[in-house]
């Protein structure tokens, strides 16, 4: 009868064909999703960036999820431990064209001072030149207007500019583990001269929170860095 297949076919779709024999063909296989994750985690973060609009939606929905980053970030980190080891970052002008130099705290308490480790050009149009400090591979920002903004140097992403409306006196930047937020702290001076102090959650509809009164007078010179003790600080002050 047309269309029916002969009874000597072999049942294994994968054998051979021989003359008389109609053979089918499997499926080719589909990659488990902890395995795709598992490949793309180990492409680097550049990389990603530049194929993430290339790629199906499923992959680009997974190379964009916070997750992924959080564990792109901790497997760097566990390839290679001198991502952990404290470094300074500096923005300079001394090329053609604007960077951010990265050196090891070794590299600086040399005789004489070492070159960067590594120079990231920066050219963002704006005058956000103020590093105020510098949590898992983003770069808190601070211009002579009042504003803040967040640069990732290995994405390019920049944040929408946070209006402070004064000058930071004392400041830092770091991540809340607790509440997967990352968090600005200041201390800013009123028009009264008294000081505040103020806590910043970056994200969608965030607004600044003053948290108490400084309860020190500021002198006139400013202090920008990392904060150390982000559990105790953040947990204290949600």
């Amino acid at each position: 009868m047309k269309g029916t297949i002969p009874d000597d076919v072999d049942a294994d779709a994968d054998a051979v064909p021989r003359k008389g024999k109609v053979v089918t063909t499997k499926p080719p296989p589909i990659l488990p999703d902890e395995l795709i994750e598992e490949i793309l985690l180990r492409i680097p973060a550049r990389s990603l960036v530049r194929l993430r609009n290339s790629v199906c939606s499923s992959w680009r929905t997974l190379i964009s999820s916070s997750q992924f980053a959080k564990d792109h970030l901790r497997r760097s980190m566990a390839v290679d431990p001198a991502l952990t080891h404290p470094r300074i970052a500096c923005y300079g002008q001394t090329y053609l064209y604007p960077t951010i130099g990265v050196f090891s705290v070794r590299s600086v308490m040399g005789n004489p001072p070492r070159e960067p480790t590594k120079v990231v050009p920066y050219d963002y149009e704006g005058s956000f030149r103020l590093i105020i400090g510098s949590c898992n591979g983003l770069m808190c920002l601070h211009d002579e207007e009042g504003q803040a903004m967040l640069w990732n140097p290995c994405t390019g992403f920049t944040s929408q500019p946070l209006e402070i409306g004064c000058l930071l006196s004392i400041c830092g930047f770091g991540y809340d583990h607790v509440n997967d937020k990352y968090k600005l702290f200041a201390v800013v001076k009123k028009k009264s001269g008294e000081s505040v102090s103020r806590m910043f959650t970056f994200g969608p509809n965030s607004t600044w929170r003053t948290i108490q009164d400084f309860p020190h007078k500021l002198g006139d010179r400013n202090y920008r860095g990392s904060m150390v003790d982000l559990v105790g600080l953040f947990q204290g002050f949600r």
